[in-house]
């Protein structure tokens, strides 16, 4: 039995460190990219997920390169699909 006024070991608790942040352009960067809309919105994503890239490499502990890098690739992809689409376009206009 304790004794009077023994203390009782207290429970450890741990608390995880908070995350650093997420890139907010690259998350936009990525969707852009991804949502294609035909081509049309992969300029943009291509865009801001360049501008990700460059925001992440100032700032060490920001997250979100995978995604930038993800972003850029399926931009280059909406682009040349763009660009295909938009010569498919001319060829068969003229």
């Amino acid at each position: 039995m304790a004794e009077q006024g023994a203390y009782l070991p207290q429970p450890v608790y741990y608390v995880a460190p908070p995350r650093p942040p997420m890139s907010g352009l690259a998350v936009a960067g990525f969707v852009f990219s991804l949502v294609w809309g035909f081509g049309f919105l992969s300029p943009i994503g291509l865009a801001l997920s360049a501008f990700a890239v460059a925001q992440i490499k100032r700032n060490p502990g920001m997250r979100g390169s995978a995604l930038a890098g993800w972003g850029i690739a399926l931009g280059i992809l909406g682009c040349i699909w763009l660009g295909m689409w938009i010569y498919g376009f001319a060829v068969a206009g003229s």
